[in-house]
């Protein structure tokens, strides 16, 4: 028999606030990346239950840390 239990996923995407806005405003998509470093491969990513280290990423890409086009301004 298969198991089966519903339970809800909160996602975190670090990106710059006003980014943030626009998305959930409906003005703007969030763009896949397809790098060579995305060890995922392809996609949009969030951190799954996990806030503190959402922010800790995008704090990363603030400070010029991490891999990323647009470096977040404010997070």
């Amino acid at each position: 028999m298969a198991y089966h239990q519903p339970f809800q996923v909160i996602g975190f995407h670090s990106c710059d606030k006003e980014v943030g806005i626009k998305v959930l405003n409906g003005e703007l998509d969030l763009n896949p990346s397809d790098n060579a470093w995305d060890w995922l491969g392809g996609g949009v990513y969030f951190w799954e239950q996990n806030p503190d280290r959402a922010v800790q990423y995008a704090t990363e890409c603030a400070n010029g840390q991490q891999k990323n086009r647009r470096r977040i301004r404010t997070i």
